[in-house]
């Protein structure tokens, strides 16, 4: 009996994601199997989590001690440069060997982003599902260890909750401050688009400096202040201005237009395409960027194809979910 339209459909949608993930889900079985490091961002999380409590998840020679001790060896400049709450998210896994603790990180990360593809409101599912299986940040973010997928997945969630359970998706933003340099201007966005998911940004803010003080002690913002300062912590990637090597006149003006345009898109703008801004100006006017960074721009992507399609087709809904 032949299939349905939809049903084949849906396996043309699941074959061309498995294409573009099947490479990347089969990376911690070479893991587990040969004891490779694969990407190396989890290491100094892996060793932080394994010197808490204390200021030692800033020291650089204790976190380069214990990153030793987990795979024999070391590199420079890859220590723990996130507030202490995030070491202490990682703690369980730092009870397990470093192979199987990396693999689960992995499997839990492809797990976030699969949520984005699942929670996402704004696009129809096989959008998003073939955007994400194909979106060269993603991939790297996934393969190089990057927490990158769960802001991803904490996006999505806020997105799909605003309207309904404000508090919990102001929660939700809050844990971007895993990498807040993405997010210079999210507060702007919260108050001019999202008021009413302030309280809950707030509640996780302090929550989440709560945990950091309790695992860290009352000098962790000025030993994360001095290892972020440190010559190792350079300003590298491609998608940044400051990495550029410009003279300092230039480097300032383009800061200013971008940032004074991103403002002006944030004022101006529907919610959804000022959102797309912060995301973007988050990611141009930040210190320190890498490719797995540039997979904050999934969301914009989305978004921006979201507003061709309503343009096209002004009785689209824009918040279609369709498998």
């Amino acid at each position: 009996m032949p299939s349905s339209p939809a049903i084949r459909r849906l396996l043309r949608i699941v074959s061309l994601a498995l294409c573009g993930l099947a490479p990347l889900l089969l990376l911690p079985a070479f893991w587990l199997r040969w004891g490779r490091l694969g990407g190396a961002d989890f290491l100094p999380f892996y060793a932080a989590a394994k010197l808490l409590p204390g200021l030692g998840i800033y020291d650089p020679h204790s976190i380069y001690g214990a990153e030793i001790a987990a795979i024999g060896g070391m590199r420079d400049g890859l220590t723990f440069i996130r507030i202490p709450a995030f070491a202490l998210f990682v703690w369980p896994l730092a009870h397990l060997s470093y192979p199987i603790a990396q693999a689960i990180w992995f499997e839990l990360r492809a797990l976030a982003a699969a949520g984005f593809v699942y929670a996402w409101p704004h696009n129809p599912r096989r959008v998003t599902a073939l955007a994400a299986a194909f979106f060269l940040p993603l991939a790297g973010a996934l393969s190089g260890d990057q927490d990158t997928p769960f802001l991803l997945l904490w996006i999505a969630l806020a997105e799909r909750l605003h309207g309904r359970r404000p508090f919990a998706a102001g929660l939700l933003l809050a844990l971007c401050a895993a990498k807040p340099h993405l997010f210079l201007l999210l507060p702007v966005y919260l108050w001019i688009h999202r008021r009413s998911l302030i309280p809950g940004f707030l509640a996780g803010g302090t929550a989440l400096l709560a945990l950091s003080f309790a695992a860290a002690g009352p000098r962790w913002p000025q030993a994360l202040v001095a290892v972020l300062r440190s010559p190792s912590i350079e300003p590298w990637g491609v998608f940044n201005l400051h990495s550029l090597a410009l003279p300092a006149a230039v480097e300032i003006m383009l800061t200013v237009v971008i940032a004074a345009g991103a403002l002006a898109a944030i004022l101006r703008a529907s919610d959804r395409m000022a959102l797309a801004a912060t995301l973007t100006a988050g990611l141009l006017l930040s210190y320190h960027t890498t490719l797995a960074d540039a997979a904050m721009l999934l969301p914009a992507v989305l978004l921006f194809a979201a507003a061709r399609r309503l343009e096209a087709n002004p009785n689209a809904r824009a918040d279609a979910v369709a498998a």
